[in-house]
């Protein structure tokens, strides 16, 4: 029985050999991709976040103690500040704030102030100024702005000193 023709083991290639140089492209191309797409992400990362949480840590630290005085004066007061998110017939958002004592007194005559930062860059930060609607409510329009995560720092001030501070992260949806 006669089988089919034989080329005593000899296989016939199409195309080009494979070489040492052309694999050397191929890494060189493979790494290539890997080191544009690395630099892609690194760039939108940095620019999107910088990172900086204050500008002056230096100062910052100097300050510390005075810090820690004031959250200790805080704590012995014993305040609690309650603050709610609710929006406006024309969407913009108000927050609220409602200031009691120790013996769930009401509050009044404070400056209250916000610093709502958001995450994705300092152009996105506002600060809001309260003003009292009635005894110890306060209220500040927002507006319309980003919603997402943010982190909220909340102020009170009595007779020009700092009484009441609270920082926090919120969502708006």
């Amino acid at each position: 029985m006669a089988g089919p023709a034989s080329h005593s083991g000899q296989q016939k290639r199409s195309g080009k050999p494979l070489t040492g140089r052309t694999i050397l492209i191929w890494l060189g191309a493979f790494f290539g991709v890997m080191l544009i797409a690395n630099a892609f992400f690194v760039y939108f990362a940095l620019s999107s976040f910088p990172g900086v949480e204050v500008e002056s840590a230096y100062q910052r630290g100097q300050n510390y103690a005075a810090e820690i005085a004031a959250a200790d004066a805080q704590n012995a007061r014993g305040w609690q500040v309650e603050v709610a998110l609710s929006e406006d017939a024309g969407s913009a958002l108000i927050l609220t704030a409602e200031a009691r004592d120790q013996d769930q007194g009401v509050i009044s005559g404070l400056t209250m102030s916000a610093e709502l930062r958001h995450l994705r860059g300092a152009e996105f930060d506002t600060v809001l100024r309260f003003t009292e609607v009635e005894s110890g409510r306060y209220e500040a329009r927002i507006g319309v702005i980003p919603r997402g995560s943010w982190t909220m720092t909340l102020e009170a001030e009595q007779a020009g000193e700092r009484v009441y501070r609270s920082k926090s992260k919120i969502f708006i949806q």
